[in-house]
């Protein structure tokens, strides 16, 4: 089942995607943007209520696609890339969605897909250019939470307040969340991300909704995190997230 709700002032339409006894998934018309994932033990993700979904802003919560570079390390700008910036072909397709968009010589296609207890979802990106070039890929994930301050992280030290931690590891992380545990599962990574700010929250959102999510986030950056993955022309390379909600 799809169908498309109107937008008011503050918020896009959006594509919905849901299929009896999976998640309903929802993104941003035009944006390869996952907004909302509804499973069976309720809502994935966090949205900011006054998140920008202007045309050339970055819409705060949901999955955010970061691409071609991660943050500041490679010294470009905009921080995270363009690819969470731009409009994007999107389509809905059995099981979720297809996002396409050409852009400064990269090729990027992101899938999504609803599980039973959860979503899948895939970024690729190809090297357009006639040189060979660097990249890197990653989600930005806001995981909705109770309360930050009473959330355990297993496999890593957490202690609920501000965190903006890059690591090598590439095991599943589980988010324990009162009674319900969120598994995050990257493929093809080689870093994951822990990030909340704690109560120094950006200005497009509300001074408390930083106790509402945490960020657990895979991401390729390659071996020198300054520089990324090289890509020789046409090359692809990919990562891909599975999320899992389970009872605590």
């Amino acid at each position: 089942m799809s169908d498309m709700t109107t937008p008011d002032s503050a918020t896009p339409a959006r594509l919905k995607y849901s299929e009896d006894a999976r998640t309903t998934l929802a993104i941003a018309d035009g944006r390869a943007h996952l907004l909302s994932a509804d499973s069976h033990l309720g809502e994935l993700l966090y949205l900011s209520p006054e998140a920008d979904f202007s045309e050339g802003g970055s819409i705060r919560g949901g999955v955010p696609i970061i691409a071609p570079w991660f943050n500041d390390l490679t010294g470009r700008d905009p921080a995270h890339g363009w690819a969470r910036r731009k409009v994007w072909e999107c389509q809905e397709v059995p099981g979720g969605f297809d996002c396409r968009i050409r852009h400064d010589e990269w090729d990027l296609r992101l899938g999504i897909q609803t599980t039973p207890k959860g979503f899948a979802i895939i970024l690729k990106c190809r090297n357009a250019a006639s040189r060979r070039r660097d990249v890197q890929l990653a989600f930005h994930p806001y995981f909705r939470v109770e309360d930050v301050t009473a959330v355990k992280i297993d496999g890593l030290t957490f202690d609920g307040g501000v965190v903006d931690e890059r690591t090598t590891t590439t095991s599943p992380i589980t988010i324990v969340d009162g009674a319900r545990r969120i598994t995050v599962t990257g493929h093809d990574h080689d870093h994951t991300v822990i990030w909340n700010p704690g109560a120094a929250v950006p200005g497009d959102m509300p001074d408390d909704d930083w106790k509402n999510f945490v960020c657990v986030e895979p991401a390729l950056l390659g071996e020198d995190v300054t520089r990324g993955v090289s890509l020789a022309p046409w090359e692809w390379t990919q990562i891909g997230m599975t999320v899992r909600v389970e009872e605590a």
